[in-house]
């Protein structure tokens, strides 16, 4: 959905620096600003080291400013606890081993929901909708150790999402899933957004899904944020993409170099056939 005009995140001037091995400082994050509107699905890219994961775990807590603010829901986040903040933030981690600790997969979805206080009949209505959402309804039971590292995967997902978040912040989400799997988590993810409102923060390399289930795009180098607008502009910077290491998705490049038959840049296949088709029709 389009974000409203009132915001659900609200970063000031936020620092965060830490201490290397030899004791030397490094500037994670550097003077970032950021505002996030109820709705918004926002894609913050980057490569690695760039401060994305820093940057989004003053989200919900899991780090502290060492300068600057950062407001959930109009609550300054660093006067709330993880669990206060966990009934507003959802947050998938990139490495779904470090979110599993109990005996089966439908375990697992239940422990949010109970512990943020759910209804036992709402828990097992939500527990079983998002099994069967994200093809997990056959391993119930099983333990979650023995799933795939993509089965894994969307288990974190299902399961913070089964506590029903205002925002849900996603830590590369879409590795190690197929084309067809990645595509529908996302739209999955996008019917949330469009239907009831979730607000979408998405860390990610994979830029084709930037291009198009992300509108707008944050982009981080070296700690600092250096470019903060629509994706599609964001794919007519050279000076941005050669700064942070990025390359547009294959057909964004194709457009791109057709320039004298697209009048912008292209986001996805489907985005590709329908304008050739509507340049063929006026040609």
């Amino acid at each position: 959905m389009e974000g409203t005009s009132e915001s659900i995140i609200e970063v000031r001037n936020l620092w965060h620096l830490y201490f290397s091995s030899s004791g030397a400082p490094v500037e994670a994050v550097r003077d970032a600003n950021l505002r996030v509107r109820r709705g918004e699905v926002v894609g913050i890219i980057g490569q690695n080291g760039a401060g994305k994961t820093t940057f989004v775990k003053h989200f919900n807590g899991l780090l502290r400013p060492t300068r600057g603010s950062v407001l959930i829901d109009h609550n300054e986040a660093k006067e709330m606890t993880v669990a206060q903040l966990s009934r507003n933030v959802g947050y998938v981690f990139q490495n779904p081993d470090n979110m599993i600790f109990l005996d089966s997969v439908r375990e697992e979805m239940r422990f949010g929901p109970r512990n943020l206080g759910m209804p036992p009949d709402e828990t097992e209505k939500q527990v079983e909708r998002v099994l069967v959402e994200f093809g997990l309804e056959g391993y119930g039971d099983e333990s979650p150790y023995i799933l795939s590292q993509a089965l894994k995967r969307r288990l974190t997902v299902a399961s913070v999402l089964s506590m029903k978040p205002k925002i849900l912040v996603l830590d590369e989400p879409t590795i190690g899933q197929d084309r067809l799997m990645a595509n529908k988590l996302m739209r999955y993810i996008i019917d949330l957004n469009l239907k009831e409102g979730l607000t979408v923060v998405l860390i990610t390399h994979d830029m084709r899904i930037v291009a198009e289930f992300c509108p707008r795009a944050v982009v981080m180098a070296n700690g600092e944020i250096v470019y903060d607008g629509e994706t599609r502009e964001l794919f007519t910077k050279d000076d941005v993409l050669g700064r942070a290491f990025l390359e547009p998705p294959q057909v964004t490049e194709l457009s791109l170099r057709l320039s004298q038959h697209f009048t912008r840049p292209v986001l996805s296949v489907e985005e590709l056939v329908s304008e050739a088709r509507e340049i063929r029709k006026s040609s």
